[in-house]
């Protein structure tokens, strides 16, 4: 049996369980409670506690196993056997209390597992960095400095697996489940005991004495033994024995793969290179050749298909498409306008589930989920989404929605990318399918307000209301639920990392390792801010904080600093990218990288380096669970060039064909004379008469075939072209620039019918590419012996090779990596405020940093002052004096918020209207004042200024908004309501938005049928001279009836003279 070690940091627990806290100044006590579940997460069905079963899905799981080395996989389904036990542990590389529980585990597994003749198995999970053997080399030593001894046997005892997806963490140890952690399982795969170990909550290595850790011996021994010996008595002696596996034949109890006898008396050492392969083309150039030798340090030579070759194929003609037409002239298919009016869109996505973030009402809408698809729009300037219903259909309608910090969290918005994967077995509470998260072009300025900082990156979201109501994923503007169909809402994020700012591109990673299936890919334009442009990262937000909460210390990124992306000169951008789900290839648009290219990175190929702390010291949190790393060597690849500024990802570049003209023949002859190159005639062959890419500039967006064969891609200024997967080439252009769409951002392909959409940043439209009719087919470019050779190629690696040299086209095989275990002082925090507080409050399941409330007076609003906007958020300021656009709030133009601490903010602009039974009549009240006014007050309100009045009647009791009681005569008051342009029809829930400006009368009124209306003067706010909490109503007798304007009139005149008589008094 195998014993699974994990030791998770997620926040700094204080240990409590195991045995009373020692008190030393090196231990705190803010997390380390064993309780299962975790306290305030009783009914998270995700945690694995004592009495419940590993369920068969994450049993069979495998595991590999990098020490000892050779091992192969490891499924905990194997040892699901009588009289076995299975121990796990859970523990950080970066976690000083982990370091020093690892070598006394290390020493208890080998010396149990001996005991025991192989029957009770230890498992080692090495996350957080750093090379296996290194760790290994690491707790081995400290086992023996702790007084265990294994004499000249080998270590084979704990089976260490590589974590890096941290499936073993968030199975078994689900944070918020501190660590070091420790979980015991019987025969049956049943957890018998969960706990945390002595060390956790020590800060340093050192508080953590030989003496505490020891602790952990005696307590994991008896818990062990009671399970093992427990099990030994149901058995006969001769049948445990017969029954009993030795301790030299464990490690082959598990399915070992990947591990071959080569055929070489050195493996994979041959010199003798394979004949050249056939070339990758059919048609143009021809494309490339490789040739191989089964060798680990140089076994791939590639070169450009010889000109022999090339002189005998046919030029690379335009083909047909689908979602294009038979036809490439602009006459020959249609474009047509689904949605205008938008703001900057930058990039747009097909929602996986329509109707449910929308259901059948909200905001006082009526919406269809059940009808057509539904479209989301990120709109840089106003920093929005554009939600676009019941798309093509008799319902469709577009609503806008964004996030209530939108300042911070959804700052000119410019990529955004949705978790579409249904079907991935994940348990139902981990999983993030319906997910979207965006990314952010700005440095952390607060919309020009504030000094960047650079903690900045992007943005998580769960778009599911419908069947999570009370989650509180959407609320309204004083923080509660967004329940009450009349309400405005606001998206409420689920978590946010910052380590890339500027972010002008995102891509959701389709993988199935992970627990949350919470991976993304960012293009990150700063990099390491020397100016050589901007990196890949990916950013894998584990287990998202949840609404309401700032604690990031579940989570990895990881930084490639070997992808190189650069961005366009545009101030409003979008870089496409897209996960080829079945090729695990990221295609980029890189639109400032020589021209425009489409770079393409086999993502699963990265190597962990070392950390990112050190180089990078902007980054969400200090403790060993959220892991900051930086990844080497891995695969890429230019997949076209020479791109004009490509933008959305379906692939766009700009073909042309060389003429042989005499100018052009001469300027060649030249050029082979002086360099002495022989056949001109096949150089000339190839360049002049056949089309290639060239010329591609500014990639934009990008978007993939629903077949995964087609990859499309935007140039910027108008072009979008289609290019084969498989083979990189340009199967067909299409020119939309006459249409006037110029500045193409995110593409798009609808999930249901296969069609193209793309937006146009500038046009501020929604566009769907109307295919020509006509019949409509390709032939593949990419020549099947070229395919078949890789095919043959493949299996002879892996036969000769294993698994440790994997065939490649795009490796560098010199490149290594050290793989340093990362230096424990690294995980200190180097903010001090904001997010990144020293106060473990900040980010933990509290979320709120009692400190930042005292920031209420701050005035230092200046653009460099010391104050910190991002510690106002963790104070939970919606509005602040300093927060930009009016104070931080989206009240209504001229609207005045006042805040509500940690939960959101009120409008002076804004009223609820409601239905008293008691009273028949209308109540309204306004949040702001914390007043309830009925028929018999007047209420002012002021010009320059647009109210917005939350209807809540209900179907029975129609409200409007008129001038006239009698309903006749003149209608120059400007009303427009969000649910239907006619300023009168009668609205029953949901909002009606009254501007009042200069040719507003003096009167307006709220009715309701013969209710007695509700009387609003109108007013200049300077001239009043009032402030914003001192607004007046009057009182009226309660023997008032219905009255005419004339007579509201004289009402306030009469009462301001009373008023006026009893000051003279």
């Amino acid at each position: 049996m195998r014993l699974l070690s994990v030791i998770s940091f997620g926040s700094l627990w204080a240990w409590s369980l195991i045995s009373a806290p020692h008190a030393t100044d090196g231990q705190t006590h803010v997390g380390c409670d064993a309780t299962c579940p975790p306290i305030g997460y009783e009914y998270d069905t995700s945690h694995l506690c004592p009495g419940f079963t590993v369920d068969d899905i994450s049993a069979s799981k495998t595991y590999d196993v990098c020490y000892p080395q050779n091992y192969g996989t490891v499924s905990l389904s194997s040892f699901r056997k009588k009289g076995h036990v299975t121990v796990l542990s859970n523990v950080y590389t970066g976690c000083e209390a982990g370091r020093r529980e690892a070598g006394l585990f290390a020493g208890l597994a080998q010396r149990i597992h001996e005991e025991t003749g192989g029957n009770v198995v230890f498992v080692s999970s090495l996350k957080g960095g750093g090379d296996c053997s290194a760790w290994a080399e690491i707790y081995e030593n400290d086992a023996v400095k702790m007084g265990f001894s294994i004499g000249e046997s080998a270590w084979t005892m704990p089976l260490t697996v590589s974590d890096n997806s941290f499936e073993l963490r968030d199975h078994f140890f689900t944070p918020p489940y501190p660590h070091p952690s420790y979980m015991i399982l019987n025969e049956n795969l049943e957890v018998t005991y969960k706990s945390v170990g002595p060390c956790c909550g020590y800060i340093s290595y050192y508080d953590c004495t030989d003496d505490i850790a020891l602790e952990l011996e005696s307590i994991l021994t008896k818990n062990i033994y009671e399970v093992y010996n427990k099990q030994l008595e149901t058995f006969t002696t001769s049948t445990w024995a017969a029954t009993t596996p030795v301790a030299a034949d464990t490690t082959t109890t598990a399915t070992i793969e990947g591990i071959n006898e080569s055929p070489f008396s050195l493996p994979c050492q041959s010199t003798t290179y394979s004949d050249w392969s056939e070339c990758s083309l059919t048609c143009g150039n021809g494309g490339t050749q490789f040739r191989f030798r089964l060798n680990s340090v140089d076994p791939i030579e590639t070169r450009p298909c010889p000109a022999e070759i090339v002189h005998t194929l046919p030029p690379c003609s335009q083909q047909c498409v689908p979602e294009f037409g038979p036809s490439t002239s602009t006459e020959s298919f249609d474009l047509s306008v689904v949605a205008s009016g938008l703001d900057s869109p930058r990039d747009l996505a097909f929602h996986p589930t329509p109707g449910i973030h929308l259901g059948n009402y909200s905001e006082g809408r009526t919406f269809h989920p059940t009808k057509g698809e539904e479209l989301w729009v990120v709109n840089g300037n106003n920093h929005s989404i554009s939600i676009v219903a019941s798309l093509g259909t008799e319902y469709q309608t577009t609503i806008s929605r964004r996030d209530r910090g939108y300042y911070h969290y959804m700052n000119n918005v410019t990529a955004l990318a949705f978790n579409e994967v249904k079907s991935s077995n994940r348990l139902e509470a981990q999983d993030t399918f319906n997910f979207f998260a965006v990314c952010n072009d700005n440095l952390n300025d607060y919309i020009g307000a504030k000094e960047p900082n650079f903690f900045m990156g992007p943005t998580l979201y769960d778009t599911d209301v419908v069947n999570k109501r009370g989650k509180m994923n959407t609320v309204n503007r004083h923080g509660a639920d967004c329940s009450d169909p009349a309400d405005q809402c606001f998206f409420l994020h689920a978590d946010m990392l910052h380590e890339s700012p500027a972010c002008v591109g995102i891509a959701h990673d389709p993988e199935l390792l992970t627990a949350y299936g919470a991976v993304y890919w960012a293009f990150d334009t700063t990099g390491d801010r020397s100016g050589n442009g901007g990196q890949l990262v990916r950013f894998d937000f584990s287990q998202p904080h949840g609404p309401g909460s700032m604690d990031h210390s579940i989570a990895s990124v990881r930084r490639y600093p070997d992808i190189k992306l650069y961005r366009d000169d545009f101030s409003h951008s979008h870089a496409g990218m897209i996960v080829h789900p079945g090729k695990r290839i990221l295609f980029i648009s890189n639109p400032g990288k020589n021209g425009g290219e489409v770079t393409a990175v086999r993502i699963d190929t990265g190597r962990y380096s070392r950390t990112a702390r050190e180089e990078y010291p902007i980054f969400s949190n200090r403790l060993p669970s959220f892991e900051y790393s930086i990844y080497e060597c891995t695969e890429e690849y230019t997949f076209a060039s020479g791109i004009r500024n490509p933008s959305g990802m379906l692939p766009s570049f700009e073909y042309s064909i060389y003429e042989c003209t005499e100018e052009v023949t001469m300027f060649f002859m030249i050029v082979f004379f002086c360099l002495r190159i022989a056949e001109l005639s096949s150089f000339l062959h190839a360049l002049c008469q056949y089309t290639f890419a060239s010329g591609i500039r500014n990639p934009s967006g990008m978007a993939l075939s629903l077949d995964g064969e087609r990859l499309f891609v935007a140039e910027r200024a108008g072009k979008i072209l289609a290019l084969e997967v498989d083979s990189g080439t340009v199967l067909q252009t299409i020119d939309v620039s006459p249409m006037g769409y110029t500045t193409i951002g995110g593409m798009a392909v609808s999930p249901t019918s296969g069609d193209l959409y793309f937006v146009d940043i500038d046009a501020n439209e929604v566009v769907k590419v109307e295919a020509s009719d006509g019949e409509c087919t390709y032939n593949s470019l990419l020549n099947s012996g070229y395919k078949s050779d890789i095919e043959f190629s493949q299996i002879e690696f892996s036969a000769n090779c294993g698994s440790s040299v994997p065939f490649s086209l795009t490796r560098d095989f010199s490149c290594s990596v050290s793989g340093i275990i990362p230096n424990g002082t690294l995980f200190e925090q180097v903010h001090t405020d904001g997010y990144a507080s020293e106060n473990p409050d900040v980010q933990s399941d509290a979320g709120m940093d009692a400190s930042a409330a005292l920031l209420t007076n701050r005035t230092d609003c200046e653009y460099d002052s010391g104050l910190n906007f991002d510690a106002l958020l963790l104070g939970g300021y919606f509005c602040h004096v300093c927060l930009p656009q009016n104070h931080g709030s989206s009240c209504d133009d001229g609207g005045t918020c006042q805040n509500i601490q940690w939960q959101g903010f009120t409008c002076d602009n804004e009223f609820y209207v409601d239905y008293d039974d008691d009273s028949d009549s209308l109540v309204l009240s306004s949040l702001y004042y914390e007043t309830t006014y009925s028929h018999e007050n007047i209420i002012d309100i002021f010009r320059g200024t647009t109210y917005r009045f939350t209807v809540r009647t209900g179907d029975d009791r129609p409200v409007k908004i008129t001038q006239n009681l009698d309903m006749t005569g003149g209608n120059s008051i400007s009303i427009s309501r969000l649910q239907n342009p006619s300023s009168f029809e009668d609205v029953t829930t949901g909002p009606i938005l009254v501007s009042i400006d200069e040719t507003s009368p003096d009167f307006i009124y709220l009715t309701s049928g013969e209710l007695k209306p509700v009387t609003f003067v109108i007013k200049h706010r300077e001239a009043e001279g009032l402030t914003d909490d001192n607004m007046p109503t009057t009182v009226l007798p309660s023997a008032a009836v219905y009255f005419s304007a004339q007579e509201a009139f004289m009402w306030v005149a009469l009462l301001s003279l009373v008023g006026y008589a009893a000051f003279m008094d």
